[in-house]
């Protein structure tokens, strides 16, 4: 008996990190493309690079006014869990459809988002997905002071990875 628990607890840690191991692969395979459009900082850029040459991005889906809350936003604390659908619009970017601070059903074409409330800004809410952190391969040849996209493949499970970076024609 303790040798067949032993064999098969050696079985499930060998899928177990296998399956970590090919995540990304099964995120290309299975995973939904989106793309979403950046918007100029205070500085004015639309990015920037960090100490450690990553590129960090502001995107769009990150401010959501206050009519797409299906609750009140007043009433939500820093670090709450954000649920946001996406939806493509006609250029071709996803925006945020709704948010909420509980889990929303999500329809055909639509995308759902995890992330967690930040702050109050003016008339939008600043929510951080977490999305921002690109590593220097692939911002190489993207000029961060002009607009560009970021497409992400969204696994159905929820892990998210960025594929590529677009200039954005004006």
């Amino acid at each position: 008996m303790k040798r067949t628990l032993f064999y098969l607890a050696i079985i499930l840690q060998i899928a177990f990190l296998s399956l970590l191991a090919f995540q990304h692969s099964i995120i290309d395979r299975y995973g939904e493309e989106i793309t979403l459009s950046t918007h100029r900082d205070y500085g004015g850029h639309f990015g920037w690079v960090d100490h450690q040459g990553k590129l960090m991005v502001n995107l769009d889906i990150e401010k959501i006014a206050e009519d797409k809350w299906l609750v009140d936003p007043e009433k939500l604390n820093y670090n709450d869990k954000i649920f946001a659908i996406l939806q493509e619009d006609e250029d071709g970017f996803h925006g945020v459809k709704e948010a909420s601070n509980k889990q929303l059903k999500v329809k055909e074409g639509e995308v759902l988002l995890v992330g967690s409330f930040l702050y109050k800004d003016e008339d939008v809410y600043d929510v951080d997905f977490q999305l921002e952190n690109i590593q220097p391969d692939l911002h190489q040849s993207i000029d961060h002071r002009n607009p560009f996209s970021v497409t992400i493949k969204v696994a159905p499970w929820g892990q998210r990875k960025v594929t590529k970076l677009d200039k954005i024609k004006n």
